[in-house]
């Protein structure tokens, strides 16, 4: 459980860093690969939730989207 939610806090702080460099950088440079990368990071960690769901218990996670 423990590598679980190093990989969870991992997987939040890379979403992170690139929101806060994509919001920095919009005016001066084509961000849609920093975009891109963000998205395919959010998918991964979408499909690491769903895979795992039943290991980690129904009250570690919402359904709401």
């Amino acid at each position: 459980m423990l590598l679980a939610t190093w990989l969870v806090e991992f997987y939040l702080s890379k979403i992170n860093t690139l929101d806060d460099v994509i919001a920095s950088e919009r005016a001066s440079h084509d961000v849609e690969n920093l975009k891109t990368e963000q998205t395919l990071l959010e998918d991964e960690l979408r499909a690491f939730f769903d895979t795992y769901k039943v290991r980690f218990g129904s009250e570690s996670f919402s359904e709401d989207d």
